[in-house]
C-alpha cells in the first residue's frame, strides 16, 4: 500500500508536496482470519484482539 493509497487526498496541489512512499502495513481489519493464522508469533493474538475490540 502506498502513502497516497492510505490517504483520502485527491487534490493535486497537496499530492505534489508529498512523496508517494511504498509502506508495508498489516491491516488486520482487511485480513481474513486464515491470513492472520499464518503469523507464527504472538503478533497473531494482537491482530485478533484488534479485530475483536471493535
Amino acid at each position: 500500500m502506498s502513502l497516497f493509497e492510505m490517504m483520502d487526498v485527491t487534490d493535486p496541489r497537496v499530492l505534489s508536496c508529498m512523496d508517494n512512499y511504498h509502506v508495508r502495513l498489516i491491516a488486520p481489519a482487511q485480513m481474513a482470519d486464515e491470513e492472520i493464522m499464518k503469523f507464527q508469533s504472538s503478533l497473531r493474538e494482537v491482530l485478533f484482539y484488534q479485530i475483536c475490540k471493535r
